[in-house]
């Protein structure tokens, strides 16, 4: 294949990504909507979540940088096509006019807002089921720095990029520093999600919050908290662009707006009051053990007698009940030396 010929094949690919991620990114969108006006009708008419309008308020600025990242990706497309669009090459350069450098700069700069909100609210899902514990998103936080630093240099390089990088989709320092910039995002995103993953795995056994993670309710509620299917779009996403392969814009436009879900599903959930109450979450909760002793009387009924017990524990609690015909003894496991024990006579 001749130069001219591989050159052509390259433009085809090219427009032919271009249109089709808009479409993708289209669809996307629409199931975003359909999201988001579902959480924000939960969140709304549901009058046991907290703090519901600042979290609607969030969602809805997700929602409107997504939009006007769509937007712009679709004047942008329509002009090369449209306008311009007396041949390939013609509508090639067109994408790679400095007229555009505006549509560049105001859909990277949304992107990129996005996906920092996405971070942060994955982070600070993460704080909230530590028991609000900074020690333990430390890590994460530093990372969502490095991420804004990153971006900068990355935005800067791609909104400057000229048709010197014609052939490819990135050029070759935006590549550099957003493989800098999305991995330390992915780190963020993925330490964010394993913190959560394995909260929800280990905390609240044998407490009325606890979900057994072979339950479709347990299931669900890791996916949604740990915002799993923004990570696993944001891996899929960073194996092509590091590579510059065109073909990156498919999975640039299942993340745009997964970037958006990611956060609409945690936020909402807890707005609405269907998360655990994040006093579920703290080391010392609340366990109350209640156990019925019996015993057969003289003329063979059975008598139960209720026992509730109360107490502030970080760890789980069992009773063991030892019962004869005339004295029920009980112990609480899970206490500091299992210490507390009693007797009680009927």
């Amino acid at each position: 294949m001749s130069s001219s010929e591989e050159q052509a094949e390259l433009i085809y690919q090219a427009l032919d990504g271009y249109l089709n991620s808009l479409c993708l990114e289209s669809l996307m969108h629409g199931l975003y909507t359909a999201v988001l006006l579902s959480g924000l009708s939960n969140m709304l008419f549901n009058k046991r979540g907290r703090n519901r309008l600042f979290m609607a308020a969030i969602i809805a600025v997700l929602y409107s940088f997504e939009t006007v990242h769509l937007g712009v990706r679709w004047y942008w497309v329509r002009q090369a096509f449209i306008v311009n669009g007396d041949s390939r090459t013609a509508i090639f350069e067109s994408f790679l006019s400095q007229d555009y450098q505006w549509m560049w700069a105001v859909s990277g700069v949304f992107a990129s807002l996005n996906i920092l909100i996405a971070d942060c609210v994955l982070i600070w899902r993460a704080w909230v089921v530590w028991d609000r514990n900074y020690k333990i998103v430390i890590v994460p936080i530093i990372g969502a720095i490095l991420e804004i630093i990153f971006d900068g240099f990355f935005l800067y390089q791609d909104i400057g990029h000229t048709s010197s990088t014609s052939l490819s989709n990135w050029g070759p320092d935006a590549v550099d520093w957003g493989t800098a910039y999305f991995t330390m995002s992915l780190i963020t995103t993925v330490l964010s999600t394993c913190l959560v993953v394995f909260r929800i795995a280990t905390m609240g056994r044998g407490a009325s919050h606890a979900v057994s993670l072979r339950s479709y309710r347990g299931v669900i509620e890791i996916v949604i908290e740990s915002a799993a299917l923004y990570a696993v779009s944001l891996i899929i996403f960073l194996a092509f662009f590091i590579r510059d392969d065109p073909r990156s814009v498919y999975p640039q436009a299942i993340l745009n707006s997964v970037t958006g879900i990611a956060p609409t599903l945690i936020v909402a959930r807890v707005a609405s009051g269907r998360a655990r109450p994040d006093e579920s979450w703290a080391t010392n909760s609340s366990a109350t053990v209640t156990s019925y002793f019996s015993r057969r009387s003289r003329g063979n009924d059975r008598i139960s007698l209720p026992l509730n017990i109360t107490m502030k524990t970080s760890t789980d609690v069992a009773l063991d009940v030892i019962n004869d015909s005339d004295l029920a003894t009980w112990k609480v496991h899970g206490l500091p030396g299992d210490a507390a024990s009693s007797r009680i006579s009927h």
